[in-house]
């Protein structure tokens, strides 16, 4: 009389460890992203990170630190017509931002600006464009420990963050160096 396999066995009677592993890797990898700090030195691994990682695990990171070279100033425009001259490091820039606003799990977050530039070659245009830049940073709201390190020590750390957590602060002025780097 034939009676089917038991559940565990398949037809070659090999046992079968796919609800095993299964079951092993779903407890495994929300730990794998949440205990970790993801740290980033470049602003294109942010970028990418939301093809690369689905959005559940996107959502279970905890902590990223992120240092960000500002290659070019977003929204700087040159000339009569007032056009951004930098299309895409404006487009980056608010994508990035709002790849951060939306990381559900997110309780953590450090990120440096640096110009990394001779001179600050962005600073005078950084300071008149400095609100509108903030304006994507202002959609920063679930990290309950959000901290945002201004590239100049002319920059203002004062201004209105809305509903946003993050708090605005200049390397090393007014606050621990040590916790700027991190």
């Amino acid at each position: 009389m034939y009676s089917p396999p038991p559940p565990h066995r398949n037809h070659n009677g090999i046992v079968e460890t796919d609800c095993i592993l299964q079951s092993r890797y779903s407890e495994a990898i929300s730990y794998l992203y949440r205990a970790h700090t993801f740290s980033l030195l470049h602003i294109t691994h942010l970028l990418y990170l939301p093809a690369s990682i689905p959005q559940p695990r996107l959502n279970s990171i905890r902590t990223l630190h992120l240092r960000w070279a500002i290659r070019a100033l977003p929204y700087m425009s040159r000339g009569p017509s007032n056009r951004v001259v930098y299309r895409d490091d404006t487009a980056n820039w608010e994508k990035a931002w709002t790849i951060i606003a939306n990381m559900q799990g997110l309780r953590h977050l450090r990120v440096i600006l640096m110009d990394p530039s001779p001179q600050w070659l962005w600073q005078s245009e950084w300071m008149e464009l400095e609100d509108m830049l903030l304006d994507s940073v202002r959609m920063v709201t679930k990290p309950r420990d959000a901290i945002v390190v201004l590239p100049y020590p002319s920059c203002r750390t004062d201004w209105d963050m809305g509903e946003s957590t993050v708090k605005l602060r200049i390397f090393g002025n007014g606050s621990d160096a040590s916790e700027d780097a991190k």
